[in-house]
């Protein structure tokens, strides 16, 4: 098994404690420094997603909604839970990018449906069908994230987003990396995010001299 920590370790400290990187593992918080760094990022992370779509022109003059309603369950892991494996990187960029794919992919096949109406009356199995595909597409890539299930129900069921079609997966791609760049601030200026970027740590077993098996838990500190 290869250790990629290696990775991190060749860049300077002050860039690679950013992206999660910790020589020895850092002190555990008290619990209301837990709640206020909870709060500071995601009240930052969410301010700064709504005013992207909100006052920038370039997306204002597209009719691009603020699409924060998955992003404010996302906060919760991302800023709040951020040693949960559905809080990584690769789950949140991941699982929100591909319930985006799965939800414009089927709300896509019911626009064929003969008329409009069909459609609007056949709009509550879309929009299921969508989250419950993406569920088993995140299941399947390992990126569960649950807002992700959000994110595919809005492609089917919200007019605004329905509009956008494809045009909302960079819209969801941007969103997604805007809330991963407050994390990799905020979440380490005293706490360390992420625990790993594509892999989860692993566990070494092996056999000593004298016949019995030892486990090691490999860290999966700046594991890319």
């Amino acid at each position: 098994m290869t250790n990629s920590l290696s990775s991190l370790q060749s860049l300077p400290f002050w860039l690679s404690r950013w992206l999660g990187y910790r020589p020895s593992t850092p002190p555990k918080l008290l619990h209301y420094e837990i709640y206020l760094w909870s709060f500071i990022g995601s009240f930052c992370g969410l301010v700064l997603i709504q005013a992207v779509f909100e006052y920038s022109l370039y997306f204002v003059t597209r009719g691009v909604p603020p699409i924060i309603a998955s992003y404010g369950a996302g906060a919760v892991l991302v800023y709040g839970a951020i040693e949960a494996p559905l809080a990584q990187p690769r789950a949140l960029i991941g699982g929100q990018f591909l319930g985006a794919l799965t939800g414009v992919c089927i709300t896509k096949l019911f626009h064929l449906l003969p008329t409009e109406e069909t459609f609007q009356k056949l709009l509550w199995i879309c929009g299921s069908l969508a989250c419950s595909s993406s569920i088993v597409v995140m299941q399947i890539t390992g990126t569960t994230h649950p807002p992700g299930g959000a994110t595919a129900l809005l492609a089917a069921i919200s007019p605004e987003v329905r509009q956008l079609g494809w045009y909302y997966l960079p819209v969801i791609l941007l969103s997604s990396t805007l809330a991963l760049a407050v994390a990799l601030i905020v979440n380490n200026i005293r706490r360390r995010y992420p625990l790993y970027w594509f892999r989860p740590c692993q566990i070494d077993v092996s056999t000593n001299s004298e016949g019995s098996s030892t486990a090691s838990l490999e860290k999966g500190v700046g594991h890319v």
